[in-house]
């Protein structure tokens, strides 16, 4: 399966090439480059609301991290606990449980 490659991975000289392109060829440029604008500022603004780290698919990420990467995890762990993302918070908590339930 090939890798997906997000316009943001490639150089800036490169996207401005790329939207020059479409700037270039379109048949009504700023129309074109006003929705582009438009629906990158509205992904931008979704992107950032928390409701969508409660639905961050944790397994996934982890599969993606290195395995020496263990403080990412865990600090994404702990951002995704405080926006209520319910595989981080049961996560996190069995810590606790154990703390609670097993001293010595």
């Amino acid at each position: 399966m090939p890798a997906i490659m997000s316009l943001t991975a490639l150089p800036t000289d490169v996207q401005t090439e790329i939207i020059g392109h479409l700037a270039a060829t379109s048949d009504r440029p700023m129309d074109d480059l006003h929705s582009l604008w438009v629906s990158c500022s509205s992904i931008c603004r979704i992107c950032g609301n928390n409701a969508i780290g409660r639905h961050v698919a944790l397994d996934q990420c982890r599969h993606g991290l290195e395995w020496d990467d263990v403080g990412n995890y865990y600090a994404l762990l702990s951002s995704l606990t405080q926006l209520g993302n319910p595989k981080a918070c049961f996560l996190t908590g069995i810590p606790m449980v154990f703390k609670k339930t097993h001293r010595p």
